[in-house]
């Protein structure tokens, strides 16, 4: 829901969960979700300056909820989710699409590749993020490199080249990463690992790092993290 000069306004997506959203310059673009009755959803809404609700053109993607979104400064794009409304927010689809607000018009991109074969779940409608020109999708890991419990490899697409590549990041000895985030233009994580007890009483390793600016230009090359920052 919303508020204006009027009072309390009505969102189309209120009552729904799993919406794929986007916050753009001028308002928000939500699209897919899943309502109480577990009816799946495959329209789109753009909320607009003057808090009026304008509907989207269709889109080519079906009814889902919970795929993966992010606003790239001039498109919405919405990866993966799940077309079975029984299933609480585990991806089974691949295929994606971006819409440009400017043109009104939908476009479908290229599929997650069989190489990135981890499901987007729900949790990556929080954490998908957009930096260095690449639509970062955290939760989708493919692999650990070799035993480097320190570093994370993750899954991203790039808007420009319409291509599936990998980018890694420093999480810390046997971190967790917890808040994925764009700083200009760079991607930054932050990590939380366990240290050894403190007179019985838990300890954690806060660590704040950031990749570098983009990923290899052959698409598949990740790019190497920068020196971290460590509080304790």
């Amino acid at each position: 829901s919303c508020w204006n000069a009027a009072g309390p306004c009505t969102s189309p997506v209120a009552s729904s969960e799993g919406v794929a959203m986007a916050a753009t310059s001028d308002g928000l673009l939500a699209w897919g979700g899943i309502d109480a009755s577990g009816r799946l959803s495959a329209d789109g809404w753009q909320l607009l300056g003057d808090e009026r609700w304008a509907e989207l053109p269709a889109s080519p993607l079906q009814a889902r909820h919970h795929a993966a979104s992010a606003w790239t400064g001039s498109r919405l794009v919405v990866i993966g989710g799940s077309s079975d409304p029984n299933v609480n927010g585990v991806g089974n689809l691949r295929d994606g699409a971006t819409y440009d607000p400017a043109t009104k018009r939908w476009r479908t991109i290229a599929p997650i590749p069989d190489s990135l074969s981890g499901q987007i779940d729900r949790r990556c409608r929080d954490d998908t993020v957009y930096a260095a020109s690449l639509v970062v999708i955290p939760c989708m890991s493919p692999e650990r490199a070799g035993d480097d419990t320190t570093i994370r490899t993750v899954a991203a697409y790039r808007p420009d080249g319409d291509t599936w590549t990998t980018v890694s990041v420093f999480v810390g000895t046997d971190g967790h990463p917890q808040s994925w985030f764009n700083v200009d233009d760079r991607l930054g994580v932050v990590s939380i690992g366990a240290r050894p007890p403190v007179s019985g009483l838990p300890q954690a390793e806060v660590t704040v790092s950031l990749a570098g600016k983009a990923a290899g230009t052959d698409g598949v090359t990740p790019t190497p993290p920068e020196p971290q920052s460590t509080i304790e």
